[in-house]
């Protein structure tokens, strides 16, 4: 009652509240699949994970290209140790489980890892036909010392290139696809968070209409 404003009779009563209540409705599409606005996953995603995370995995995968390791795991394992503590901050602002956050990352670290793969499969591909080539100008060159060392020369130029092309390749997807990911990961936890959010007003509302159906057949 101390909330009301006290008013003359007859005209019309004002409340005010110490706290709003918030009646934003959670938006959905034709679907009803849950939306959340681009701009709040850019800023989110900026704020938690930032260009020193992009900068940390592409030049942890571009370093270990030139060594003999399994790259395609060494990706999944940076992908996720960089990212995992920020993606689970966010799940926690947003009322999620860290296990919500781990499941995603997980994806999307085996997902960036078989892109790494795709790209280090096309440079096999590209390598072997480099050796076939210089087998063929070999057997074409009838022992010409000329002619066979300037099969070898191109095949040299050739492996150069491929290796070239491979590391620039290679650095600008996993580069591109860690934003991209990571981007996606705010995306889906904060869709999650609007989705309970849906499912706990969606409750609400049915409570509200069995408790006013019940008030209605008292009367």
């Amino acid at each position: 009652m101390e909330q009301l404003n006290p008013v003359d009779t007859g005209k019309k009563v004002s409340h005010k509240t110490e706290k709003k209540i918030d009646t934003r409705n959670v938006k959905v599409n034709d679907k009803g699949e849950v939306e959340v606005n681009p701009e709040i996953v850019v800023a989110k995603t900026s704020a938690h994970f930032g260009e020193k995370v992009y900068g940390d995995i592409t030049d942890k995968i571009e370093q270990a290209s030139n060594q003999d390791i399994n790259l395609v795991k060494l990706t999944a394992d940076t992908f996720k140790k960089k990212t995992l503590a920020a993606a689970k901050n966010i799940a926690k602002e947003n009322g999620l489980t860290a296990t919500t956050a781990e499941h995603i990352i997980q994806q999307h670290s085996n997902f960036l890892a078989r892109e790494v793969q795709v790209i280090q499969k096309q440079k096999n591909i590209k390598e072997a036909q480099n050796k076939v080539d210089l087998k063929q100008a070999i057997e074409k060159s009838q022992d010409n010392p000329e002619e066979i060392a300037k099969a070898q020369t191109a095949f040299e130029n050739r492996k150069q290139q491929i290796e070239r092309g491979y590391k620039e390749k290679l650095t600008k997807k996993v580069a591109d696809q860690t934003k991209q990911l990571t981007n996606q990961t705010t995306e889906t936890l904060l869709k999650k968070a609007e989705e309970r959010r849906k499912i706990r007003l969606r409750m609400i509302f049915e409570h509200v209409c069995v408790a006013l159906l019940a008030l209605f057949l008292h009367f």
